[in-house]
């Protein structure tokens, strides 16, 4: 309440009565007080139209307004001011009926003291203080209940709907309140018992919050909503009703089916995928797998391996690789890797993983792994390797045979044809000019025959190669090269290089013959660098030129040929995978480098 004084006007006619309701106030010593006077209803009218006046004092007889009129016409015209009714000693059921029709209090003159006074005029002025408060809080729920995009509504135990607002009537199908208003609540159930048991439920537990209803529409089509429903007493004395809000889920509940068929028919994809599927938690343990992952770690159900760690499946020699692998896909990566595994039975078995991050349900990092059966095809490729190093081997040693008979057979044929050619020559008859420049031409071509036949032969399996090593031979073969090429060749091997398995050497003889025919024909690179060395990890070898470098389709391709003698990309990685070794080779536009390492080949004294 305010320390405010409140301001009063007292409507009286009579002098006395004025002079005697001033005496008690200030009898009562109050500052709550400040009054006015004025004789009639029409000037008391016309001081409460121009405000200030928080409450007022209304004698119901005046000179312009006798009885009850009196107070109705002021109420009326003034309904938020409050009035306090004078009667006489005789009128006190004029008083009542006063406060029947909306006047705060009565008091009957002669029977009222300061203090009284004082305490009607603060009651009244607080209790229309209360109704307003009380009105303004009825605007306010009132507005959020109309406002409120839920359907609020009350209803009685048997059923009927005693009120509700517009979006419970829009939420199914109803023009207005009024209408809804006119039907039962059971109208809106499907099933009738359905409510019955709901009735049951909160008639146990007074409160049912969050439950899912499919109920129906005026048009008979379904709607789900998410009720609350409340047992509540409404007035004292009554019987309890129920209030309740609900809120149409509808399209939640389609969204749901939708999702949840979604999910039924990838469930059923991934069942029937032949290529093992997995979901693995970032600790390791197997969430999820398909039959035919199960089936590829050998195990008989699910239950056999789920919530297990995957790792004791991983291949020991895989362990490292595969928790890099795992790691990075568990930071947020995707990544794939080939490894080999080891079913439950310790059958392995080569697998190639594509894995990508996921989250499960609580939020939680998850690895979605598909996992294919590598197995068939690393047979092949290991078969296919041995198959490629089996014609290498054949390859080599075919060249071998035919260096050999060229040397040996056609070699000493074009040998002998030119010594004979030289005897025939010197005992020519000089009388016969063009005999003897016949067989000078013919000497010239046996002796170039012979050459290029020995070079051919040297080229084909230089025997520097088998009797004094690689060194020596490479020494061979790139003077020879520089000369037929004029490519400027710097050669270095390093000291002590010492010889290395027969294979070995030829390997890396055929690499720098590949390599520098490529330059020769490909590259226009006038210069050309060797660079072969041996450490304790492996030998490697290196050949660089500064050309305009390889094209990419050729570098990726693997199958670039390259005259009679070039074994290709692929055949030089072959030469060097069958030794545990690998071929590399850098190309840009400033040239080409090709690297062959082979690790730690066996030392031959």
């Amino acid at each position: 309440m305010t320390s405010e004084p409140i301001k009063v006007l007292l409507v009286e006619d009579n002098p006395g009565d004025v002079r005697l309701i001033r005496e008690m106030l200030e009898e009562a010593k109050t500052t709550l007080a400040a009054v006015e006077d004025t004789p009639s209803l029409k000037t008391g009218a016309e001081r409460l139209a121009r405000g200030g006046i928080d409450a007022v004092l209304l004698d119901l007889g005046l000179p312009d307004s006798q009885g009850m009129s009196t107070f109705v016409k002021l109420h009326h015209q003034f309904p938020r001011t409050p009035i306090v009714v004078l009667t006489g000693l005789t009128d006190e059921e004029l008083g009542l009926q006063a406060v029947r029709e909306g006047a705060q209090d009565y008091l009957i003159k002669g029977k009222v003291d300061s203090q009284w006074l004082c305490r009607a005029i603060l009651y009244a002025v607080e209790r229309m203080q209360g109704e307003e408060a009380l009105l303004r809080s009825e605007a306010r729920y009132r507005l959020l209940v109309e406002k409120n995009h839920a359907g609020v509504y009350r209803t009685t135990l048997d059923g009927r709907i005693m009120d509700c607002n517009q979006a419970f009537a829009k939420m199914f199908g109803y023009a207005s309140r009024e209408e809804v208003l006119a039907g039962p609540m059971r109208d809106l159930y499907f099933d009738p018992r359905e409510r019955e048991a709901i009735m049951a439920r909160i008639g146990v537990e007074h409160t049912l919050a969050n439950i899912e209803l499919l109920l129906k529409r005026k048009d008979g089509s379904p709607v789900w909503v998410l009720a609350n429903k409340s047992l509540v007493e409404w007035e004292a004395g009554s019987p309890p009703i129920i209030l309740g809000t609900i809120v149409d889920i509808t399209r939640r509940k389609q969204a749901e089916e939708a999702l949840q068929k979604s999910e039924s028919n990838l469930r059923a994809i991934v069942e029937a995928e032949p290529e093992c599927v997995a979901i693995v938690a970032s600790n390791g343990d197997l969430l999820q797998m398909n039959p035919a992952g199960l089936a590829m770690i050998e195990a008989d159900s699910f239950a056999e391996v789920g919530g297990k760690s995957v790792f004791p499946f991983i291949a020991p020699e895989h362990g490292a690789a595969f928790q890099a692998f795992f790691q990075a896909v568990c930071s947020g990566k995707k990544a794939n890797l080939e490894f080999e595994i080891v079913g439950i039975k310790g059958t392995r078995r080569w697998v190639e993983s594509h894995a990508v991050p996921i989250a499960d349900e609580a939020g939680a990092n998850c690895v979605l792994a598909v996992i294919r059966d590598l197995t068939e095809r690393k047979q092949a490729e290991k078969a296919l390797r041995r198959l490629s190093s089996r014609l290498l081997q054949l390859q080599d040693e075919e060249r071998r045979r035919i260096a050999r008979e060229l040397h040996d057979a056609i070699g000493q044929n074009l040998a002998a044809l030119v010594m004979n050619l030289t005897s025939a020559r010197k005992s020519a008859d000089k009388r016969n000019p063009k005999g003897r420049q016949a067989l000078s031409e013919s000497l010239e071509v046996a002796e170039r025959c012979l050459t290029e036949m020995r070079t051919l032969s040297y080229l084909l399996h230089p025997p520097l190669l088998d009797e004094d090593g690689l060194a020596s031979a490479l020494a061979w073969y790139v003077k020879g090269f520089a000369e037929r090429s004029r490519i400027k060749i710097d050669l270095k091997v390093s000291p002590n290089f010492g010889r290395l398995p027969q294979e070995v050497e030829t390997t890396l003889f055929r690499v720098v013959q590949e390599s520098l025919t490529n330059v020769h024909r490909h590259s226009k690179s006038p210069t050309a660098s060797i660079r072969l060395s041996r450490r304790a990890t492996g030998v490697k070898l290196e050949i660089t030129d500064k050309g305009q470098g390889m094209p990419a389709k050729a570098l990726h391709s693997g199958n670039q040929k390259s005259g009679q003698l070039g074994v290709g990309i692929m055949g030089m990685s072959e030469r060097a995978r069958q030794f545990g070794g690998r071929l590399e080779i850098d190309s840009s536009r400033r040239g080409t480098t090709v690297r062959v390492v082979i690790p730690n080949p066996e030392v031959v004294k």
